[in-house]
């Protein structure tokens, strides 16, 4: 998505999970970093899962459920001080556990992005209906 989006306002912030019991989680966090090449982004490694624990109840996604195959989108005034910001739009890769019509799309993820970019008003707030 990154590269679709070539401004040089975007920022992104990619933060690996241990979720899966394969184990591993920071070799594999290491190792996935060559995915997102991108200089934009920073890449982070969060061995409590607390990032994705803070997340679930914002997205509404189940209450066990942490956020993580997620990609939230903030505007450029966000700012995490005592809580979490809220995204202005997200989508997922979490299957039935959250809404369909979230469903990872990378181009109209793409779109929302460079619409952000463009214009200082908020596309939609984290809901479950998107």
């Amino acid at each position: 998505m990154l590269s679709k989006v070539p401004d040089a306002n975007l920022r992104a912030y990619v933060v690996w999970l241990p979720v899966l019991r394969s184990g591993g989680w920071e070799q594999a966090a290491n190792d996935q970093g060559e995915r997102v090449p991108d200089p934009r982004a920073r890449r982070y490694y969060d061995a409590d899962a607390r990032v994705g624990k803070l997340y679930g109840p914002i997205l509404h996604l189940p209450r066990s459920l942490p956020a993580w195959d997620v990609y939230m989108v903030f505007s450029g005034d966000a700012r995490w001080e005592t809580e979490p910001p809220v995204p202005v739009y997200w989508m997922h890769q979490l299957g039935l556990a959250a809404p369909s019509g979230l469903q990872l799309d990378g181009k109209r993820l793409a779109a929302v992005v460079k619409g952000l970019l463009n214009s200082s008003a908020p596309t939609n707030r984290a809901s479950p209906q998107g």
